[in-house]
């Protein structure tokens, strides 16, 4: 068995969302649990199906040889035939197919790659969450001022701006946001709960 070379990963939000919209989750869940268990070279061999199985949550051998082949032709992993071993690729050979590269990323632990879907759903919302936050905030400072929201002076000021309450989205927000339908968005934002993503 190969131990687990690296126990987590800061995943690019761009490569996540990339991932996310071309429907490429289950491929990404194999790529990064091979990256895991490997220093980017990994042999050929049944224990690497039983432990990516384990990681990614892909139990059945014709998925997993169906996603490798797709892995392969994207060129996320190479594989030479001869000597039987896998060349995982790094993000950056990934991120070429991204069109709007970002710096932003979030850590993901290699026991939580099954539910790697809920996990990029979560960064897909926090981060608009996140946007939504910071525009906010720079409004205030146009009100109110920089010093006032840093020194906690000018508290006056601070009493006439308005309560914007909740800062999360609604079903509907989500659903636009992951291109899905009310239902599903309602169900990714009870597992991110659940899970702890958000």
């Amino acid at each position: 068995m190969n131990p687990i070379k690296n126990e987590y990963f800061t995943i690019p939000f761009d490569l996540a969302s990339y991932v996310y919209f071309e429907k490429k989750c289950p491929q990404f869940a194999l790529y990064l649990s091979m990256k895991a268990i490997s220093d980017g070279i990994l042999k050929d061999n049944r224990q690497v199906f039983t432990q990516v199985s384990e990681l990614s949550g892909i139990k059945d051998r014709c998925t997993y040889k169906k996603y490798l082949k797709e892995l392969i032709k994207d060129n996320w992993i190479g594989y030479n035939s001869t000597s039987k071993t896998f060349f995982i690729r790094s993000f950056s050979v990934l991120r070429k197919n991204v069109e709007k590269p970002s710096k932003r990323g979030a850590r993901l632990e290699a026991w939580k790659f099954i539910n790697l879907k809920s996990f990029i759903e979560s960064l897909i919302i926090t981060t608009k969450i996140k946007k939504q936050q910071y525009a906010i905030t720079k409004g205030l400072e146009k009100k109110i001022g920089r010093a006032a929201l840093k020194n906690g002076g000018a508290l006056q000021a601070l009493k006439k701006v308005p309560d914007f309450g909740y800062l999360g989205l609604s079903n509907e927000g989500i659903a636009k946001l992951l291109h899905c339908s009310n239902s599903h968005a309602n169900r990714a934002k009870l597992l991110a709960k659940k899970l702890k993503f958000i």
